[in-house]
């Protein structure tokens, strides 16, 4: 039953993605709540299941989101796995090393994401690339907070 409600709240973070978050950008940028959805899954369960939730995580931001060509099915479950090892070795029980990880894991995300869309020939401004890579890192990890308030690990592990 947990896991069945951990798949409630990755729909209902995609579906906050592609609707509601548009009126809480800023510098028209928003965070990325399928991203959050991966971290905790890679945190809390088991890796098979973590690598299952952000498989369905990344199809559902390729299939609503601006990028086509299936970036976030390949590195969601990676960011999974290896938030699965790093978790063996680092004590993730504090909200600031949540936060440190969320950080990098988006700032890495948004790099991968932009550097391979540039390679496929959609490429974005210098400005615009390093504005998405910052703000969105910073403005995604800084939600951590007010997210874990209302999911409980114990929610879903």
């Amino acid at each position: 039953m947990k896991k069945l409600n951990f798949l409630f709240v990755i729909l209902i973070s995609g579906i906050l993605q592609v609707t509601l978050l548009d009126g809480f950008k800023v510098f028209n940028v928003k965070p990325d709540l399928l991203l959050i959805s991966v971290v905790f899954a890679g945190l809390f369960f088991e890796l098979k299941w973590a690598f299952l939730f952000s498989i369905i995580a990344g199809l559902f931001k390729d299939i609503f989101g601006t990028t086509s060509i299936g970036i976030n099915v390949l590195l969601f479950p990676t960011w999974s796995f290896l938030i699965a090892q790093l978790k063996r070795q680092v004590s993730f029980e504090d909200s600031f090393m949540r936060m440190a990880l969320l950080f990098v894991v988006c700032f890495l995300q948004n790099l991968i994401t932009g550097l391979a869309l540039g390679f496929f020939g959609e490429f974005t401004p210098l400005g615009v690339f390093l504005k998405i890579l910052f703000i969105s890192s910073i403005y995604t990890a800084l939600l951590l907070p007010v997210i874990s308030r209302f999911i409980k690990p114990d929610f879903y592990s």
